[in-house]
């Protein structure tokens, strides 16, 4: 593994180490170190010991493939995109086929070897990508395909175990906008003029999104099958979202496991729902052309599940023909969860709820809503404790 050897005698005696070195196609190569004449024989066990742990924990490598960034990325699209959801591998395209300033990964890296870059070139790119006004978030995204292509690479021992100078990087720092959402007297006077106009679409919008926090997927992959209308505990299962990519429609499991959740209703709510379910069964008795999709939003005429896309576009129809300022459709999903939030709702619970991976997310994005809650307990806190020193003079 590794061997020392001497060159010369007396005075000018030196040590020669010479060790293996791993190398990625399975040949043997070797490495040698001639010390300097008079150094101390300590330091060159020393060294000998380093390298031969090196060797054992297989960090002594030699890259013998020339491996580009375009081949990395030729092999990652054609092999190992099989499970990625559509539309991320869509966001990765438009990542590496970015040719506007030749940020893209593919027009930035293409034909330069990944054993050729290093952290600071790694870290020119991130101050490009930033020159160029990506947002911070953006240009995480960038440094993560780039990790992904390098990660690859080392299962595959195309580079050094371990070699990724894209994981150590100073990136900008995120950026934590405030969330806008509605009131509660906006959404009461919105799901009022709903009712009053018999807009029964928009209605379920509505309510699937500011009382149960479902995401437009979600609504739009939701059917009375997955909903326990008649229980005692009435709720929603989610287990489908629907998305549609480069004009696919695809149906498919949330993206994490949490994303699978049951979401408890309450009575109005319910009562919405259940004449919902009755007008779709009419409908599909008086149409005989009637397509049973089974759907909660759909086509009137038709039946047909309405895509994710339609919800927006009815819901934005919609809210451009009243008083109430428009907000894109996710803000309902956001006014759920502060509203909860502000009237006590834990971070754990806002985390089933929403299907939030972890808590930390819940409280990282409606952190502005518990300052509330916050603000309420200690101002509590504070008339508890001098009303208590009050009762106690004299």
């Amino acid at each position: 593994m590794a061997s020392l050897t001497t060159i010369g005698t007396g005075a000018t005696k030196q040590y020669k180490l010479t060790w293996d070195i791993n190398t990625t196609d399975g040949t043997r190569k070797r490495r040698s170190k001639t010390f300097p004449v008079g150094t101390p024989f300590s330091l060159i066990k020393s060294y000998k010991l380093k390298v031969e742990q090196e060797y054992l924990l297989g960090e002594l490598q030699l890259v013998e493939n020339t491996k580009t960034v375009s081949d990395m990325i030729t092999i990652y699209l054609e092999t190992y995109t099989k499970f990625i959801s559509p539309s991320t591998l869509k966001g990765y395209k438009s990542i590496i086929y970015n040719h506007k300033d030749k940020k893209g990964v593919l027009d930035y890296w293409g034909d330069t070897y990944l054993h050729k870059i290093t952290v600071d070139s790694a870290q020119k790119y991130v101050n490009f990508l930033v020159d160029c006004g990506l947002a911070p978030k953006t240009v995480r995204s960038y440094v993560n395909m780039m990790s992904i292509l390098f990660q690859l690479a080392d299962e595959l021992s195309y580079i050094r175990r371990g070699y990724n100078p894209f994981s150590h990087l100073r990136l900008p720092p995120k950026q934590i906008k405030p969330i806008e959402v509605f009131t509660e007297n906006e959404i009461r006077t919105l799901i009022h003029k709903a009712k009053e106009t018999e807009n029964e679409m928009v209605l379920l919008i509505l309510i699937l999104g500011a009382l149960c926090g479902l995401r437009r997927g979600e609504m739009a992959g939701l059917k009375y099958e997955n909903i326990s209308l008649d229980d005692l505990y009435p709720e929603i299962h989610i287990t489908e979202n629907v998305i549609k990519v480069d004009r696919i429609i695809y149906e498919k499991s949330p993206k994490t496991s949490a994303g699978i959740r049951s979401i408890p209703l309450g009575k109005e709510t319910v009562e919405i729902l259940k004449k919902s379910r009755a007008n779709y069964e009419k409908r599909k008795a008086e149409n005989p052309d009637w397509i049973d999709s089974g759907h909660v939003l759909y086509q009137e005429d038709s039946g047909l599940a309405m895509l994710p896309k339609v919800i927006g576009r009815r819901y934005k129809k919609f809210l451009n023909d009243t008083d109430i300022p428009y907000r894109n459709l996710h803000i309902l999903r956001h006014t759920f969860a502060s509203l909860l939030a502000k009237n006590g709702a834990s971070p754990k619970d806002l985390q089933s709820l929403l299907g939030h991976s972890d808590s930390y997310t819940s409280i990282q994005i409606y952190t502005h809503s518990y300052k509330d809650v916050q603000r309420k307990n200690t101002t509590l806190l504070d008339n508890k404790i001098f009303n208590l020193e009050n009762s106690n003079i004299g």
